[in-house]
């Protein structure tokens, strides 16, 4: 009898047993109405970000002609869609923005039981017949295994439908193997303790300890131990740097001195309406560069601080299988840290190239004495207006997540740690069997 034969019997076992039948329809059932209402939601918040961002796009190109700057405050919004696997795994779309502001001059926050052989004398028997102990528990690894492939169908499905087929089988594998672990877990507990009590207690603490204590700990100690500035001081700071580049609203400001210096000196003139280009919007579209430097410099340090944090957290798989699945099904889903990242960056590219253009459109297409006295009667201020053409500066945005191919490269470290753990667990499984005695 090899371990087929066992895996097989375990399998009849489990057909002629009502509570396994129920169990395994009930989960089934549980998988199938979490992933359909799960998948509904997505697409409907996939649909309603689309659309809203659609809206935005619509309403800031169809405005009439206006003084550009007061574009740049009129602003525009950007939205997250979620990620096609966000259907299985939402990860931080809970808990970060998924929708921004953009304007200028500043940046906006966006198992079955194994032990039944001994308990009821048959285990002797069975070895008896030449059934090795190995070959015993690994059939019974694979049981579970197989039953686990069974019950992870519908999120096959269902990742295979909201993406590919291939994001379906890499998530899918993600969970076999870290389902796998925790059937190897039990394969082992139950040969090494006597009683289905102990095994319970045993299980449970295991995974009290793997799954919640273990986490929790690494969570808190990560948080005492980063030594880093809070939202509230680095805002003030941030705040602080900026009030030394100047007011880029007031052309006269001595922090842009150099500039109108360096303008008169260039075209040879000493009056700012003698220039070619309207000082003000030159002014604006260098202010806007100086403190879109100072604050990505700021945002930067803010994300490399979160990103050097969760690479810690993921380090800890090797202590707890749970954190090590969640990191890696995260990445593969397209909703972990990385990419909320990603998506403040691409729309503070995006946002800085339409508040520029609009600058540039403030310097070379409004007159400066015109832009000087917009405020003096309504007449004047009719004048000093461009183009409602020139808000075709704004590019259309939507956001993507990275391609699976770099999503699994990215995955591959804790996916090893899983890997690990089951390869690892095989072993005392294979021990476990050579010293299995009735």
């Amino acid at each position: 009898m090899t371990w087929v034969t066992v895996a097989a019997d375990e399998w009849r076992y489990w057909m002629r047993s009502r509570l396994a039948i129920w169990a395994i329809a009930l989960f089934t059932v549980l998988l199938v109405t979490a992933g359909v209402l799960t998948g509904l939601q997505a697409h409907e918040d996939e649909h309603n970000r689309n659309a809203y961002q659609a809206e935005s796009e619509e309403t800031f190109l169809s405005q009439p002609d206006r003084h550009p700057h007061r574009m740049v405050h009129y602003g525009h919004y950007a939205f997250r869609a979620p990620a096609p696997l966000a259907v299985i795994d939402p990860g931080l779309d809970a808990v970060t923005g998924q929708s921004i502001f953009l304007e200028g001059h500043r940046q906006n926050s966006a198992s079955f039981d194994v032990v039944r052989e001994r308990e009821s004398s048959t285990l002797a028997t069975l070895m008896l017949q030449g059934v090795s102990g190995p070959a015993l528990l690994v059939g019974k690894l694979m049981a579970l295994v197989l039953l686990t492939l069974l019950l992870l169908l519908p999120l096959l499905v269902t990742a295979a439908i909201s993406e590919s087929a291939a994001a379906g089988l890499t998530i899918t594998a993600t969970y076999l193997i870290y389902l796998g672990v925790w059937a190897a877990i039990t394969i082992v507990v139950s040969a090494v303790l006597q009683k289905r009590s102990s095994v319970l207690v045993a299980l449970t603490a295991t995974w009290l300890v793997t799954c919640l204590l273990v986490p929790s700990i690494a969570v808190d100690a990560e948080a005492r131990s980063t030594a880093h500035v809070g939202k509230i001081e680095s805002d003030l700071r941030l705040l602080t740097d900026l009030r030394k580049l100047g007011d880029g609203h007031n052309a006269n400001d001595p922090a842009f001195a150099r500039l109108r210096d360096n303008l008169f000196a260039q075209y040879d003139v000493s009056d700012p309406a003698d220039l070619p280009v309207n000082l003000r919007g030159v002014v604006a579209a260098y202010s806007e560069a100086e403190l879109t430097e100072t604050m990505n410099r700021y945002a930067e340090e803010r994300m490399t601080v979160e990103a050097n944090q969760s690479q810690r957290l993921a380090r800890i798989g090797w202590l707890s299988p749970a954190l090590a699945v969640g990191f890696s099904s995260r990445v593969i889903a397209g909703t972990d840290i990385s990419h909320y990242h990603r998506f403040l960056r691409e729309t503070e590219a995006l946002r800085f190239d339409f508040v520029q253009g609009l600058n540039k459109a403030h310097a070379e297409d409004l007159d400066y004495t015109l832009d000087i006295n917009r405020n003096k009667s309504e007449e004047d201020g009719q004048r000093a207006r461009v183009s409602s053409d020139t808000w075709a500066v704004l590019d259309e945005y939507r956001f993507t997540p990275a391609t699976l191919s770099e999503r699994w490269q990215k995955a591959v470290p804790t996916l090893t740690m899983l890997t690990a753990w089951l390869l690892l667990l095989i072993a005392g499984v294979w021990i476990s069997g050579r010293r299995l005695k009735p």
